[in-house]
């Protein structure tokens, strides 16, 4: 273990340990787009436009936990991202509006997440399934 620093790693023959890392990935997106609607909020009384967060996220992820902590990897950096910023904060975004202004209240609409839960799910099978053939073992 280093110190402190954030240790890359692709899991290229890790199934589970692939799997429980862009999970952890989607999480995070969907704390952080929350986390930042909430401080838009409480900053000025509004929810913020969802766009103008997702930009920010993106730009934030990939600069400074990305690049700047762990340095570009190729697929894996962009692999990544794609879970933080896509599956994860953009499906939040996405699917939740404000219900009423001013209050925090929002409302979801599982219709408009299913399409992001069934993308990241197959890339989830898809990268789970690789990772288990190149260790030499099948998937199913």
């Amino acid at each position: 273990m280093g110190g402190g620093m954030i240790e890359a790693s692709n899991f290229r023959d890790d199934p589970y340990g692939w799997l429980t890392n862009q999970v952890s990935h989607i999480g995070l997106g969907v704390v952080w787009a929350l986390v930042m609607c909430a401080l838009v909020l409480v900053a000025f009384g509004e929810f913020p436009f969802r766009i103008a967060i997702w930009c920010i996220i993106v730009v934030c992820y990939v600069g400074l936990v990305e690049l700047a902590a762990q340095g570009w990897r190729g697929a894996d950096t962009v692999e990544d991202t794609i879970f933080v910023t896509g599956y994860g904060a953009g499906s939040v975004l996405y699917t939740f509006h404000e219900y009423k202004i001013g209050t925090g209240l929002i409302l979801g609409d599982v219709w408009h997440a299913l399409p992001f839960a069934g993308v990241a799910a197959f890339h989830l099978a898809v990268g789970c399934g690789v990772r288990a053939w190149r260790n030499g073992r099948q998937p199913f």
